[in-house]
């Protein structure tokens, strides 16, 4: 899993205020009219307090959402339950968000598919597996899917939530997360964090003897499982590890980058084939030509980002760092 926006380009500042100003002209009105004349009324104090805390329900980032969904649950779970069809349907309709989309009277109209847009988000975070591009033309259309990480139906009041609208594929919003409930006490949360280095792809030999080594060499799939390495400061960090193999198990990590295991091999191959001696003689014959750097050199080998800001521009980032971090692309051949 990775983090969304590590690198900082999406323009969070300005996402969320034309995400709160959609709120406000689209469902804001009928909101306040409801905290006034609501006839139930506690039902008009939940609608009250939403009300005076429309910023931070809107536009709020998870923390925050966290702590609306703690008081809310305390204070006014009946009422909840009482308004939820309202909630759903009228003051925090995720279909109006869903369904609006640029036109050319409107190219930045604000909705789903300007908020993926504008995120710049290419690959699933979940599983850093699949891209989530967005295409929008006459002839077709196409942007990711958006997990509410809060459950929709749980909580409706946050249907319309920014930091609840998680861009991902659909394997993970629909086929495996589903309804599971997903909290910041029990998973990760992709706004926030990622595995980063705390917990890394590694090869795991099925045996050490000698002939499993050399047809691990080799780059033989059958020899190998690819598995999750805990980080020694992740081991100190219980309620991390906690929330972080939550995300594997839902996400069925462990088992989809198995499929992936001939990409791996030629990782390996390349680690073997790349040494520190043969980058070092690409940087001499192509400095200042096709490479600026040693790490562009590496980058170029392994066809995928291997920085970590870089993880959500191309699937499989993440194991292609931690492979050939492992392995040692670009250093001594351990042969």
């Amino acid at each position: 899993m990775i983090q969304i926006n590590k690198d900082g380009r999406a323009n969070l500042a300005s996402l969320t205020q034309k995400h709160l100003r959609y709120y406000k002209d689209t469902f804001f009105p009928e909101l306040e009219d409801l905290s006034k004349n609501e006839p139930d009324l506690p039902v008009r104090a939940l609608y009250r307090y939403l009300r005076a805390n429309i910023d931070k329900v809107v536009i709020g980032e998870p923390s925050v959402l966290n702590d609306i969904i703690l008081y809310v649950e305390q204070y006014y779970g009946r009422e909840v339950k009482l308004a939820k069809e309202t909630l759903k349907k009228k003051l925090f309709k995720y279909e109006n968000f869903r369904d609006r989309k640029p036109s050319k009277n409107d190219p930045e109209k604000w909705g789903a598919y300007q908020l993926v847009k504008e995120l710049k988000v290419q690959v699933c975070p979940y599983c850093n597996r699949m891209y989530t591009s967005t295409i929008l033309t006459e002839s077709g259309k196409t942007r990711p899917a958006l997990d509410h990480f809060f459950d929709r139906a749980t909580y409706p009041y946050l249907g319309v939530s920014l930091y609840n609208l998680v861009p991902s594929c659909n394997t993970c919003n629909s086929s495996l997360k589903g309804k599971t409930m997903f909290k910041l006490d029990t998973h990760l949360h992709p706004y926030m964090e990622g595995f980063g280095d705390k917990i890394k792809f590694t090869i795991k030999l099925y045996s050490g003897n000698q002939k499993n080594a050399m047809d691990f060499i080799l780059g033989k799939p059958e020899k190998y499982n690819i598995k999750f390495k805990v980080s020694e400061e992740a081991r100190q960090n219980k309620a991390f590890l906690k929330r972080a193999f939550n995300n594997v198990k839902v996400f069925k990590l462990t088992e989809l980058y198995q499929t992936h295991k001939d990409y791996v091999s030629d990782i390996i191959k390349k680690s073997i084939i790349y040494n520190e001696d043969r980058i070092n003689e690409l940087y001499d014959l192509y400095q200042g030509t096709l490479f600026s750097s040693k790490e562009e050199i590496k980058q170029m080998i392994a066809t995928n980002y291997l920085e970590e800001n870089d993880l959500d521009k191309r699937a499989l980032s993440k194991l292609t760092k931690d492979i050939s971090e492992e392995l040692g692309l670009g250093t001594p051949s351990f042969l």
